[in-house]
């Protein structure tokens, strides 16, 4: 259970990681229960982490992540890798694959 009496920038925001999704089929998704932008630092990473065979898409308040040679290509426990490393000190995941 989350310590509530953390103070709020110290409170880690939940965010769910998915494949699927209406509207993004093909592709995993990454959204934070959050208004706020997400840092760029976690796309880039990503980029790096996940290599030239896939693409990131940053959309400010999501991330989509679709394999470039095969559109709906699933590798579930590389991204999840991927996400867990480059998200670990910011947000709360939960996986949805």
């Amino acid at each position: 259970m989350e310590n509530l009496l953390l103070k709020p920038e110290k409170r880690k925001i939940r965010a769910e990681l998915s494949f699927g999704l209406p509207g993004h089929e093909w592709e995993y998704t990454f959204v934070p229960d959050s208004d706020e932008f997400l840092p760029s630092e976690i796309s880039e990473y990503l980029e790096s982490e996940l290599g030239k065979d896939w693409s990131i898409f940053d959309r400010g308040n999501r991330i989509e992540i679709v394999n470039k040679k095969q559109s709906g290509l699933r590798d579930d426990e590389r991204v999840k890798t991927a996400i867990e490393k480059a998200v670990a000190d910011r947000y709360n995941l939960h996986i949805a694959l």
